[in-house]
């Protein structure tokens, strides 16, 4: 086997590793934690003048909460190998097509501000890196500093009630309209927003930060000395910082899939990922919760996967 089909393999086992133990402990907290919507129906129950007991009983059974946590998980991992993530418990539908049709509005916003934010914040962070002014370093830094210290939350509401306003008080997503329909549309370009301002804060800082340091290197000094322009000397500098650039940008995607997504749509209203875990998370549907806990841990390994093959490709040391 070769080195590199070595470090593949290696890297692939901590991934399917890395993946199997958030799901176990993901499926634990949930399985193994009291179910409170068991008692609000028992509660129910009792008010209308029934057995509470009964009712309880019941509730765990639609759920099969009765059944050993060990063959319920087993279960759940034969099935996610077929991709046969069974039904929500709350809406009846396979769980399979609800990802499907919320990934989908989640990444209609996600890939285009990613997309923008790492192009901008590259090319802005190396362009004012490689100029020797003083006065651009405090501009760049200071917005960076401040797209990073604004709330997303904070940034939502705003959006939020912008369109409250433009729309009226009844506009709202509308999934039944269709994805890029209006007004959904506008919905999702203040979501991407939102999103590109952390993320091309993140891109700038580091870009800067790391390609400043390569701003006197001597093989600096010397494409400038054969009259190398600014152009031709980024892209040199550029290959040396790609691959701490290459981990920033896995980072921030990854904090943007836990953190950010959730609160965007939450805030704004938009049914896609976040929205489905925050709503299977209340409505205690282990099926949902897992099927959105296994997509996203799936892209977060996947990424960190990728970052590792990119990197190592980038840097041979590695």
């Amino acid at each position: 086997m070769t080195p590199g089909l070595a470090f593949v393999v290696r890297r692939g086992a901590w991934a399917a590793a890395t993946l199997f133990v958030a799901l176990a402990a993901t499926f634990a907290l949930v399985a193994l934690t009291p179910d409170p919507n068991a008692a609000l129906a028992g509660f129910a129950a009792a008010a209308g003048g029934g057995d509470a007991e009964a009712a309880m009983s019941a509730y765990e059974a639609a759920r099969n909460l009765d059944e050993p946590v060990l063959d319920r998980f087993l279960g759940f991992v034969r099935g996610a190998v077929t991709l046969d993530l069974g039904r929500s418990l709350s809406s009846g539908e396979p769980v399979r097509s609800i990802l499907v049709d919320r990934a989908l509005v989640s990444l209609s916003y996600v890939v285009p501000a990613a997309v923008v934010s790492v192009a901008g914040g590259v090319l802005v962070g190396a362009t004012t890196a490689l100029r020797d002014s003083s006065l651009g370093d405090r501009l760049t830094g200071a917005a960076a500093y401040l797209g990073l210290s604004v709330p997303n939350f904070w940034l939502a509401a705003l959006g939020g009630a912008y369109l409250a306003a433009a729309l009226g008080a009844g506009g709202s997503f509308d999934p039944e309209a269709g994805l890029f329909a209006s007004p959904n549309v506008q919905y999702l370009a203040i979501a991407a927003a939102v999103l590109a301002t952390t993320m091309f804060a993140a891109q700038l800082r580091y870009t800067q930060a790391e390609m400043g340091a390569f701003a006197d290197a001597e093989f600096v000094r010397l494409v400038r000395a054969k009259g190398g322009n600014t152009r031709r000397v980024a892209r040199h500098v550029l290959r040396n910082a790609a691959p701490p650039l290459v981990s920033l940008f896995v980072t921030e995607l990854l904090a943007t899939l836990f953190v950010a997504v959730v609160v965007v749509e939450s805030v704004l209203g938009i049914p896609g990922v976040g929205a489905a875990l925050l709503e299977a998370v209340s409505a205690r549907d282990l099926p949902m919760v897992m099927g959105v806990t296994l997509f996203v841990v799936a892209v977060g390994v996947f990424a960190r996967f990728a970052q590792d093959v990119l990197r190592a490709t980038l840097d041979p040391r590695l």
